[in-house]
């Protein structure tokens, strides 16, 4: 790239390619809310495309391998050199790229982390051969120490502020915001007058991560192949290695009722296909899915999540009722699919969550802050 498009930024987003769900939405926010002039956004682009109205913002940038490529790091240290404030959306980058943010103080000190649920424990890998158990120890301590030489973050589930605070080290401010950049509006206009089909349909997960536990969770679903079911698992980002290894284990056992979701969605068509969603797994203790979640509650979808873990806890407390993952093995099929305590109008969470404006009150509030230090 020869020619940079701003003499200085006021807010630099880089953002990884991983789920333009949460970018695009949050760009668009940004742009329809606060003076675009004072941000750009350098996305990473690898394999995949931007929505259209994405790239149709003139301070959005793709960079084709932004984070595995000479040129793609290069662009990303430019822009960075004329910024005055840094926005990480995700820490999850290639851990070579990530020795090389550790080695430029000047860019972490003016770093804000945004962490994504990976970015809570990418760095605990751990390995019973002793060459990679090295390896791990190694790359571990690089992703540790960029963490902590963040100079702030702001945590989109707050059941992590904690544990950020904790990476973060010293008494560095964490604010507490949210990722939810999907409007009531954006969720209605995709609702369809009638489902597509009479089966049973199951969401398990939302991506190839191997926290979600998604031969576990295939496993307990098992004794329901006989009946009329449909098992929806998206697996377009994250592990490609996982991903294959839950495919085909899902086609073993429910054959053509396992529905392999590979390819990328827009958003609309991600969000029509969550309308038709009866019940949905996540069985994980991490912060994931965020997006995923706060639709499938408001649509009333029926949501089975890990007991204790950080989603059940947080979903409780702001009164939306989960179900018990762990029991699913268990259960007969009615049980299962029962609609019983399971909310019948949008819980007052989801829709306050899916205020665009007021989320964006709290993004300036953070900026402005960040920007003042």
């Amino acid at each position: 790239m020869s020619e940079l498009k701003r003499e200085k930024i006021k807010y630099l987003h880089i953002m990884t390619d991983t789920n333009f769900a949460v970018t695009a939405t949050f760009a668009r926010m940004v742009n329809t809310h606060m003076d675009p002039s004072e941000h750009f956004f350098l996305v990473d682009s690898n394999e995949k495309e931007a929505p259209d109205y994405m790239k149709a913002y003139e301070n959005v940038l793709s960079v084709d391998h932004m984070g595995t490529s000479d040129e793609g790091e290069k662009t990303l240290f430019d822009y960075a050199g004329i910024s005055e404030n840094i926005i990480f959306h995700s820490l999850g980058w290639h851990w070579k790229l990530q020795k090389k943010l550790l080695e430029r103080k000047d860019i972490c000190s003016r770093s804000l982390w945004i962490p994504w649920g990976r970015d809570l424990y990418e760095y605990e890998r751990r390995s019973s051969n002793p060459l990679r158990s090295v390896y791990y120890g190694y790359t571990n301590k690089i992703m540790t120490s960029l963490r902590k030489n963040m100079s702030a973050a702001a945590v989109i589930f707050p059941k992590d502020t904690e544990k950020v605070s904790e990476l973060l080290g010293g008494e560095k401010k964490v604010y507490e915001a949210r990722y939810t950049t999907f409007s009531e509006e954006d969720v209605l206009r995709m609702k369809p007058e009638k489902r597509d089909s009479e089966s049973f349909n199951i969401l398990l997960g939302h991506a190839s991560m191997k926290c979600l536990e998604h031969e576990k969770m295939l496993n307990a679903l098992s004794h329901f192949k006989g009946e009329n079911v449909r098992i929806y698992i998206p697996l377009s980002y994250g592990d490609k290695l996982y991903a294959r290894s839950v495919s085909s284990y899902a086609g073993e056992i429910f054959g053509d009722k396992a529905v392999i979701l590979s390819e990328f969605m827009d958003a609309d068509e991600y969000t029509a296909l969550l309308w038709q969603m009866d019940a949905a797994i996540f069985n994980t203790e991490r912060q994931v899915a965020l997006g995923n979640i706060c639709r499938l509650i408001y649509m009333c979808c029926k949501i089975y999540t890990l007991p204790g873990g950080a989603l059940e806890r947080e979903l409780s407390a702001n009164g939306c009722k989960t179900f018990d993952s762990g029991e699913i093995a268990g259960m007969t099929f009615d049980d299962f699919r029962s609609t019983e305590d399971i909310c019948r109008e949008p819980p007052e969470w989801a829709r306050d969550s899916m205020d665009i404006g007021k989320t964006a009150e709290i993004w300036k509030n953070i900026f402005e802050k960040i920007s003042s230090r």
